[in-house]
């Protein structure tokens, strides 16, 4: 207590003596001090990534260390190497939201003090006063910014050193963002052109709606902005941008550019694809589709928990690029024939026969296509008898995947990972 007070009295010197602020000695002992109160550890990462191993890192937002950030853990880490980012300069409750309006505050308390002086008569006498007393309400807000926007600013810049220390595999690393970690995401991207990423998550974003990504597409692959119709935060942080350019309401009304590479996606079109499928079929999207707006579904800004199931159901696929509709009929339909088997119903082979008829996405066709391409090019001799031995092993593996806890096999849950593993079990079933 006695370190923010004296923050405080340190802060309020400044404003009230501008000459003093800007003497360059006393700007430093600010700096040092406010950095020491409020930056208590740099945050690091758990371990770095192998080598192969894609990375998903989870930024919280304000008034909080981000607890829903270990319950994401659980969803992507069998998947991904995971890591979540916390850091500490606005994690107060109350502390936090002053120093994020600290600018607005700053303005209030310089032209109510003008008001006061004149209503005092203090101003009458002398004109010059009056410039005096607007150059000092100038230097206030000034003062405000400068302390406000280093304290973002590091954030940033420990962002940007903590991505680096995770990342391991060389692949630029997918992002989940929610309410002040959007800013952090997007004030990265536009400063540090050299900094990409993968597909990345939004949620209760305050960026501003006209956020011009298309001036960074290089930088990312896809943009998910989950919108929130009771996000009444992504409202307020609208009243930020005339200090903090980057601010706004994007996380309730969705993004407006790139022009022509924005999809709206309602809520029974959330799970379509947004490009088009290399069979031809498969519709959705377009090829320069750069952000999805999601509808909201009336969740607001901090509702992390009702978003659990669909990071399971949506984000899981959306990471590894398969569209989320495609993804869960895939799944429902190893799991019919899973049932099936068990209960020895007789139209399973009916079943088997529409698994392998299916596009899934992933699959660049129907699925019994994929499967012969890719047992040839093991040199293998892919019959039908083999090729249904395959799908079998298939649904068997995705079933098993869906229904464990354990981590080593919920890695299966991964098409491309399961379809390799049930060629293998396959091929020494039939030298048997």
């Amino acid at each position: 207590m006695k370190q923010i007070g004296g923050g405080g009295v340190l802060l309020a010197l400044g404003m009230f003596y501008p000459s003093a602020f800007f003497n360059r000695r006393t700007e430093l002992m600010q700096m040092v001090y406010v950095s020491a109160m409020l930056k208590k550890r740099m945050p690091t990462p758990k371990r770095k990534g192998n080598r192969g191993e894609r990375t998903i890192i989870t930024i919280h937002g304000i008034r909080t260390d981000g607890p829903w950030q270990e319950s994401f853990e659980e969803v992507f880490e069998p998947h991904f190497h995971y890591e979540s980012f916390k850091y500490t300069q606005f994690q107060h409750s109350v502390l936090a939201v002053i120093l994020l309006a600290l600018e607005w505050l700053a303005l209030i308390l310089a032209l109510s003090s003008v008001v006061w002086a004149w209503r005092a008569g203090w101003l009458a006498a002398n004109p010059m006063l009056w410039v005096c007393a607007g150059l000092w309400a100038v230097s206030i807000v000034l003062a405000a910014n400068l302390i406000a926007d280093r304290l973002r600013d590091g954030v940033v810049r420990d962002f940007i050193n903590f991505v680096d220390a995770a990342n391991g595999s060389g692949l630029p690393p997918h992002i989940v963002a929610h309410s002040l970690g959007s800013f952090v995401l997007g004030r990265m991207l536009l400063r540090y052109p050299e900094f990409k990423t993968g597909k990345v998550v939004l949620l209760g974003c305050v960026l501003r709606p006209g956020f011009d990504w298309g001036s960074i597409r290089a930088q990312f692959q896809l943009i998910r902005n989950e919108l929130g119709s009771k996000d009444w935060v992504s409202s307020l942080a609208c009243f930020l941008s005339p200090f903090i350019r980057e601010m706004g309401s994007a996380g309730k009304t969705g993004f407006q550019k790139p022009l022509g590479s924005v999809l709206n996606l309602k809520r029974e079109e959330a799970g379509t694809p947004w490009r088009k499928c290399i069979c031809g079929s498969c519709g959705g999207g377009g090829p320069d589709a750069a952000v999805l707006n999601i509808d909201g579904q009336g969740i607001g800004h901090d509702d992390l928990t009702a978003v659990m199931v669909r990071a399971r159901r949506r984000w899981l696929p959306y990471f590894w690029d398969i569209p989320p509709d495609h993804f869960e009929g895939f799944i429902n339909l190893c799991l019919e024939c899973d049932e099936m088997e068990a209960n020895g119903d007789p139209a399973l082979q009916k079943k088997i026969a529409e698994l392998l008829g299916g596009c899934w996405f992933w699959s660049q066709g129907p699925l019994e296509g994929f499967l012969r391409r890719y047992v040839n090019g093991l040199a293998a001799h892919p019959n039908e008898e083999y090729i249904r031995s395959v799908a079998a092993n298939l649904f068997r593996t995705i079933a098993k995947a869906n229904r464990t806890d354990g981590q080593g096999e919920r890695r299966l849950l991964f098409p491309m990972r399961a379809v390799t593993f049930s060629v293998k079990r396959a091929l020494e079933e039939s030298r048997l």
